[in-house]
């Protein structure tokens, strides 16, 4: 019962941490934001590192070169959950994400991408991608008025954006996890921060704004300065949850304590909560639970 409450509690840190994000990055612009969000979590990692009190190992012989750009990928999925989040609010926007993930990593599956086993996509994965695309249209089609007051592009732009944030973040993860079993977690999410943090530093000095903005402290104080540190608290997170509890579960308590911190975090920052976006978001995970079923029947118990 403590892993799955902690699921669930990993699930809204993970919500907690894009809306700190996003609105870091409605005060500093998109790409400042983004530079702050990784020297925050470049320290919390360094910090953990200290206490550990354990050698680092930056660079392990026969792991591929592209393993060590992943804080890269990692920088675009930053930028484009922060370009996302204040048109699309935090519930919808972290729905078509996850979506965008599994889309991704079936993908990478099917093709055997980046030195993955390969698995091929079957067509009875369709079914529980029919009930999340359902979900995605009750939740974007039908917008109350007056919820899209900060959007500067159609809705649909912004869809096809998330969804492709989802890609990305699938791309990321395993980069990640590769990375992780060569050189270890921690080192690996060093590594990843590093990277990112260099990026970002590039985009920033090329395209950011260096005024500190007026209100702040009012607009969120030090909270805005929390979604790097709670970024490398979910990577622990995750590798201490997804280890002890079915993959299954984990990963459909981590989607729905995400969806009810960003629909709690949508109502109190004064974004439309609608009965049709509660709906479309529960019916993304139970297309995920049909399509994890399903792989679970036809390999006989084993899910890849």
């Amino acid at each position: 019962m403590f892993y799955k409450s902690l699921a669930l509690f990993l699930g809204g840190m993970i919500a907690l941490m894009v809306a700190a994000n996003g609105m870091l990055a409605a005060y500093f612009g998109l790409w400042t934001g983004t530079l702050i969000i990784h020297v925050c979590g470049l320290v919390t990692i360094s910090g953990i590192l200290l206490v550990r009190r354990k050698p680092v190992t930056l660079r392990a012989p026969g792991a591929p070169w592209y393993l060590y750009v992943a804080g890269v990928a990692g920088v675009a999925t930053t930028a484009l959950n922060n370009f996302c989040y204040e048109p699309m609010g935090a519930a919808l926007m972290l729905a078509i994400v996850v979506v965008g993930q599994l889309v991704g990593s079936c993908l990478i599956d099917h093709f055997g991408w980046f030195g993955m086993n390969r698995y091929p996509f079957r067509s009875s994965k369709l079914a529980g991608f029919g009930i999340m695309g359902l979900g995605l249209l009750l939740m974007t089609l039908w917008q109350p008025e007056g919820s899209g007051a900060a959007r500067q592009l159609p809705m649909a732009v912004y869809v096809i954006l998330a969804l492709a944030t989802g890609i990305n973040l699938s791309v990321t993860i395993t980069f990640n996890a590769s990375l992780g079993r060569h050189i270890g977690v921690f080192s690996g999410a060093l590594v990843n921060n590093l990277t990112g943090l260099i990026t970002s530093l590039c985009c920033a000095l090329a395209f950011g704004r260096w005024v500190w903005p007026a209100g702040i402290a009012e607009g969120g104080g030090p909270f805005l300065f929390m979604g790097g540190v709670l970024g490398i608290l979910a990577v622990v997170g995750s590798n201490v949850v997804y280890p002890r509890i079915s993959v299954v579960y984990a990963t459909v308590l981590v989607f729905v304590g995400q969806i009810a911190a960003g629909i709690l975090i949508d109502a109190v920052g004064g974004t439309p909560v609608t009965l049709l976006k509660v709906a479309g978001c529960m019916l993304i995970p139970i297309g995920l639970l049909v399509n994890m079923r399903l792989d679970k029947l036809s390999k006989g118990g084993a899910t890849p």
